[in-house]
């Protein structure tokens, strides 16, 4: 009995059925100056594909993303676009080779990346979910 009730526990928790839905998959998004303090994922999803341009309060989008020495890189190309993170790059090379995208900026770590989007209004980026030091002004909580 008390291993049904362990699974059915964890299955709750992978579905996110206890609210928590302010990551994706071990990632939380943060952003400055984006118009909005949530986004659903699967708008965050067409925001690092390149599908969105600008935000509600009309700032240009500027993508921070982990470089490939970042030690999350494979967990987000993963969660973002279901690929290798060097699908992601041939992905993004792709689109600014065609001119439908500007580059995204790349970073090495979650600390970086948080310098950049502080510094860079409507700049938005997922970092690792434990990543240290992030102002909750920051952070865009995700909902389903």
């Amino acid at each position: 009995m008390k291993r049904w009730l362990f699974n059915l526990f964890c299955l709750l928790v992978s579905l996110n059925l206890f609210g928590q839905t302010d990551n994706l998959g071990g990632l939380v998004l943060i952003g400055n100056s984006v118009g909005s303090q949530s986004l659903n994922v699967k708008k965050v999803k067409d925001i690092f594909k390149g599908k969105v341009a600008s935000w509600p309060n009309n700032e240009t989008v500027t993508l921070v993303m982990p470089s490939s020495k970042c030690s999350f890189a494979e967990l987000y190309a993963k969660e973002v676009f279901g690929t290798s993170y060097t699908g992601v790059q041939k992905y993004w090379f792709a689109l600014v080779f065609q001119g439908r995208a500007s580059a995204p900026v790349f970073m090495q770590s979650s600390k970086e990346i948080l310098e950049y989007i502080k510094q860079n209004p409507g700049s938005v980026a997922l970092v690792d979910l434990n990543a240290k030091d992030i102002p909750s002004y920051y952070l865009i909580k995700l909902i389903p």
